[in-house]
């Protein structure tokens, strides 16, 4: 189960259709790779996509993917998410 409490991670789809590979991440590993997903998302509208860059396991992708989540505000991400409403 994920942190329905986080301000970002709580916008996710519904537990029953995430991806079970992300619900076997620690739960460090689901905050940035949770945002990582909310943001190609919104960038590229498309969910299966999006799950698959954010599930990538492998460098230089992880750490180049944690330096950029970590530059984008958690703000930024929902105001987006505002703007473009996942799933339509």
């Amino acid at each position: 189960m994920i942190n329905r409490v986080d301000p970002v991670l709580g916008r996710l789809p519904d537990d029953d259709d995430l991806p079970y590979s992300f619900h076997r991440l620690s739960p460090k590993e689901q905050a940035w790779r949770g945002r990582l997903m909310l943001m190609t998302w919104i960038v590229s509208g498309n969910e299966a996509y999006a799950w698959s860059v954010a599930l990538a396991d492998d460098e230089p992708h992880n750490t180049e993917s944690r330096e950029l989540v970590a530059s984008v505000s958690d703000q930024s991400i929902i105001d987006e998410l505002a703007r473009r409403p996942l799933g339509t």
